[in-house]
C-alpha cells in the first residue's frame, strides 16, 4: 500500500488537475467533433450568487451526482470528499477541519470553527453533523477565514449544503439502494407539486437502514445498526413579482443500536486483563472490525443496563423572504429554528461486562434571524449589509455508570445570545481592478449553569457562573485583477473570530471557561477559464490562529482518570492548492485537485501534573492532529448514447491522503495514526432519460484500503487506544425513476 500511495501522490502532483466538483458538463450527449462546453457553477453560500471562477476564495462545489457516486447519506461521511477537508466522528459527534485546522474537541458542548450551513441555517454543534443528506442540490466547501459574510464561528472555513427547490411542473425522483458489507437498504424520493400559478411544493423523504461492518463477537451481531427516517417539505413561490417566499421544514429521526468502536492497541494488557478477570476468555486487541462490547452485570442479581445506543430526533425550519426594493436592490429576511434531542450510551471498557459506560443526553434549541440588504451585483459599486441575531439554549447531561463504583453525574446548561452587524462591498477601480472590503462586529453573551456529583467529579451544587461577554470585530480586504477575459488574479486578507466556551464537566469551576480564538488568513490565487472547455485555479495560503481551542485528555490530580480539557494554543497552516478540469470531448472530462498544508503548533503548552511540577503537553513545531500534509484526487467521467433511447455513463475518482496524527504526538507518541491511503470510487449507469429510469452499480473504496479514522485513549489504561476505521469495500445497486 505504501507504493500505491506514493504512486497516487506523484500522479496528483504531476497532473495538478483539478476540482472535480466545480465543473459540471452540459446536459445532452453531444458530438465528439463539437466543442465541449460546461455549465456555470454558482456559489450561493457567500450570499453574492457569483460564479465559482469569479469568486476570490477557495471554494469547491460538490454536485448531487458526485454525492451519489460516493454513496454519501450523512454529513458525517463528507470527510475526504474534497482534498483539504477532514472530519472525524468520535463518541459524541463529528468535528471538521480545513487545511489541517479546525476544532478537534471531543467535548460535545464545543462549537465548531468550521461552520455548517443547511439552506442558509447556521448549525454550530458537533451533533449537527448527524443530519441526513438527501435530495441535495450541491455542497460548497469554503476554505479559509469567512467570518465577514458567513459570521459566527467560520474562522477556519464553512460547509454549505443546499437542498433542491420545487419545480413548477409535476415531477418525481425516487431511488432505491442496496449496499453490500453493511447490509444497507436506502429509499429516497421527492415529488414536485404545483400550487397554482406562483407557488410550488417539493416533498422529499429518506428511509435508511444499515447493519454496520463491525462484528460484536460477544453478542453475535453486526454494529452499529442504523435506522433512519427523515422528511422535508419545501414551499417556494413569487409574491406578486416583487418578492419571493421560501419555507422549508425537516424532521429527522435516527436510532442506532450497538457501536462501531473497537480496541486498537493494549500494550500493557490492561483491557484484556480486565476482561479475563471478569470471566471473558476471548478478547482481541487489534484493529480487525471485531468488538466484544456488552453490559453483563458483575452481580447477576442487579437489574440490566442498556447496551450501547445512539438516538436523535430533530426539527429544522426556515422562512426566507426576498423583496425587490427597486433598481435591483433586494431585502432578504431569513428566520430559522433548529431543535434536536440526543440520547446515547457508549461502552468505554469494551468488555462483555458493565465496567464503564458513558451516558449522554443533549438538548439543543436555536433561533436565528438575519436581515440582509443587497445592491445589484455586477455594478461598479456593489454592497451587502445586514444584521444577524442568534440565540442558543444548550443542555448536556453527562454521566458515567459502572459496576466498579465509578460514578459521575454532571449537568451543563449554556444560554448564548449574540448580535452581529456586517457589511461587505466591491468597487471597480477600472475594468481590470476591483477592491474588496468587509467588516463584521459581533457581541455575544454566554451564561453557563453547572451541577456535578459522583466520585469522578468535584461535587458542585447548582451554580450559575457569571456571563462571559465577548465583543469582536472581524473583517477582510482584497483586490482582484482581471488582465483579460477568463482570467482572475486575487489577493485577500481576513480576520475571523470564534467565541470561547465552557468545559462539559470541569474538575474545577475555576477552570471551566476557555478563551476564544482568532484566525488570520492571507491568500493569493489565480483562476483561469479556458473558453468554457476547462479551468484551473491556484492558491497559496497562510493561516495563523491565536488561542486555537485544543482538546486533550489529561490526568489532573487528584483525579486518577483522564478527563477532557480544552486549552488555548497558537497554530499555523501554510500551503498551496491547485484545482481544475478539462472537457476532452463533449462526453469525456477529466478533473482533479491537490492540497498541500503544513499545519503545526507554534508555542509550547504546559500542564501542571502535580503542585509545582509541569509537563510539556504540546510543543512548538508539533504537527496538528487530523492534518495530512498532502491530499488530492483525480477523476474522470464519460457519457455515451447506446441507442435512440438508451444512455450509458461512468465516473470514477481516485483519492489520496498522506499520513495524519489522530492524537497529540507529544502525549501519545505510539498512538495509532491515519495511515496514508488511496481509495477508488466508481459508478456505472445505464438508463433512458426519455423513459425516466436508470440502473447504477456503485463501488466505494474499491482498493479496500483500511485506515484509522478516530482514536482515543482508554479509561482503563492511557497507553491503550480504541477507535474507528474507514468503511471496507462496498458495492451498491441503485434503481432510479424520474419524471
Amino acid at each position: 500500500m505504501k507504493h500505491q500511495g506514493a504512486i497516487a501522490g506523484a500522479v496528483l502532483v504531476a497532473s495538478c488537475c483539478m476540482a472535480p466538483a466545480a465543473w459540471a458538463q452540459a446536459s445532452g450527449g453531444g458530438n465528439d467533433a463539437q466543442p465541449a462546453q460546461v455549465d456555470e457553477v454558482i456559489v450561493t453560500a457567500l450570499k453574492q450568487g457569483a460564479s465559482a471562477l469569479n469568486t476570490s476564495a477557495s471554494v469547491t462545489v460538490v454536485s448531487s451526482q458526485q454525492l451519489e457516486a460516493a454513496n454519501v447519506t450523512s454529513a458525517q461521511q463528507l470527510s475526504g470528499l474534497v482534498p483539504g477537508y477532514f472530519s472525524m466522528q468520535g463518541t459524541a459527534g463529528t468535528s471538521a477541519s480545513f487545511r489541517g485546522l479546525g476544532s478537534n474537541a471531543s467535548d460535545p458542548s464545543i462549537e465548531s470553527s468550521v461552520g455548517t450551513f443547511i439552506d442558509g441555517i447556521y448549525l454550530g454543534h458537533v451533533r449537527d453533523y448527524t443530519t441526513p443528506l438527501y435530495d441535495t442540490q450541491q455542497i460548497e466547501f469554503i476554505a479559509g477565514t469567512q467570518s465577514t459574510l458567513l459570521g459566527k464561528n467560520t474562522s477556519l472555513g464553512a460547509v454549505s449544503i443546499t437542498n433542491r427547490r420545487p419545480g413548477h411542473v409535476f415531477g418525481y425522483d425516487v431511488s432505491a439502494n442496496y449496499t453490500s458489507a453493511i447490509n444497507g437498504y436506502r429509499f429516497q424520493g421527492a415529488v414536485d407539486l404545483p400550487l397554482g400559478d406562483s407557488f410550488a411544493a417539493r416533498l422529499a423523504m429518506l428511509a435508511n437502514r444499515e447493519d454496520g461492518f463491525v462484528e460484536n463477537a460477544f453478542l453475535g451481531r453486526p454494529e452499529r445498526q442504523i435506522r433512519e427516517l427523515s422528511g422535508r417539505i419545501t414551499v417556494d413561490g413569487d409574491l406578486g413579482g416583487r418578492g419571493r417566499l421560501t419555507f422549508i421544514y425537516q424532521h429527522d429521526k435516527r436510532d442506532t443500536r450497538g457501536q462501531f468502536l473497537e480496541v486498537f492497541t493494549d500494550p500493557n494488557g490492561a483491557i484484556a486483563g480486565a476482561a479475563a478477570a471478569f470471566g471473558q476468555t476471548t478478547f482481541d486487541t487489534t484493529p480487525n472490525d471485531v468488538t466484544y462490547s456488552g453490559s453483563d452485570r458483575l452481580n447477576p442479581a442487579d437489574p440490566p443496563v442498556p447496551l450501547p445506543f445512539d438516538n436523535q430526533t430533530g426539527d429544522r425550519a426556515t422562512l426566507i423572504a426576498t423583496f425587490d426594493l427597486g433598481a435591483g436592490t433586494t431585502l432578504t429576511s431569513q428566520t430559522a429554528y433548529v431543535g434536536w434531542n440526543s440520547q446515547r450510551v457508549t461502552d468505554l471498557d469494551f468488555t462483555s461486562v458493565h465496567l464503564i459506560d458513558l451516558v449522554d443526553g443533549e438538548k439543543n434549541k436555536v433561533f436565528s434571524q438575519e436581515l440582509r440588504l443587497s445592491s445589484p451585483q455586477g455594478e461598479k459599486f456593489s454592497y451587502i449589509a445586514g444584521l444577524f441575531y442568534y440565540r442558543n439554549d444548550y443542555t448536556l447531561n453527562r454521566g458515567i455508570t459502572s459496576d466498579l463504583g465509578l460514578t459521575l453525574d454532571s449537568l451543563l446548561k449554556v444560554k448564548t445570545s449574540s448580535w452581529a452587524e456586517f457589511a461587505s462591498a466591491r468597487y471597480d477601480l477600472t475594468d481590470q481592478f476591483t477592491l474588496l472590503a468587509g467588516v463584521r462586529g459581533t457581541q455575544e453573551d454566554k451564561t453557563p449553569t453547572y451541577e456535578i456529583s459522583g466520585v469522578l467529579g468535584t461535587p458542585t451544587p447548582l451554580t450559575t457562573l457569571p456571563t462571559a461577554k465577548s465583543n469582536e470585530v472581524d473583517g477582510n480586504v482584497g483586490v482582484e485583477f482581471h488582465p483579460r477575459s477568463g482570467t482572475m488574479l486575487y489577493a485577500t486578507w481576513a480576520r475571523g473570530s470564534k467565541s470561547g466556551g465552557f468545559q462539559a464537566n470541569p474538575d474545577s469551576l475555576a477552570v471551566a471557561h476557555y478563551d476564544g480564538e482568532v484566525a488570520y488568513t492571507t491568500e493569493v490565487g489565480a483562476k483561469f477559464n479556458f473558453g468554457g472547455r476547462g479551468f484551473l485555479t491556484l492558491a497559496v495560503f497562510d493561516t495563523k490562529v491565536d488561542g486555537f481551542q485544543t482538546s486533550r485528555l489529561a490526568v489532573i490530580p487528584p483525579s486518577v482518570l483522564p478527563q477532557n480539557i480544552i486549552t488555548n494554543a497558537d497554530v499555523r497552516s501554510t500551503g498551496a492548492e491547485a484545482s481544475g478540469g478539462w472537457n476532452v470531448t463533449a462526453n469525456f472530462k477529466l478533473t482533479g485537485d491537490v492540497t498541500y498544508a503544513d499545519s503545526k503548533f507554534t508555542n509550547d503548552v504546559l500542564n501542571e501534573v502535580a503542585p509545582g511540577v509541569f509537563q510539556v503537553e504540546i510543543y512548538k513545531g508539533m504537527v496538528l492532529p487530523r492534518a495530512p500534509l498532502w491530499a488530492g484526487q483525480v477523476g474522470a467521467s464519460y457519457r455515451a448514447e447506446l441507442g435512440d433511447n438508451l444512455q450509458f455513463r461512468a465516473q470514477g475518482t481516485v483519492r489520496y491522503a498522506s499520513v495524519a496524527d489522530l492524537q497529540l504526538r507529544s502525549e501519545h507518541p505510539l498512538s495509532p495514526k491515519a495511515d496514508a491511503h488511496t481509495t477508488v470510487d466508481a459508478q456505472f449507469s445505464i438508463g433512458s432519460e426519455t423513459a425516466g429510469w436508470e440502473v447504477s452499480l456503485i463501488g466505494n473504496n474499491l482498493t479496500d484500503d483500511r485506515y484509522d479514522t478516530f482514536t482515543s485513549e482508554s479509561f482503563l489504561d492511557g497507553d491503550a487506544f480504541y477507535g474507528t476505521r474507514s468503511r471496507p469495500r462496498t458495492i451498491a445497486l441503485q434503481l432510479r425513476l424520474r419524471h
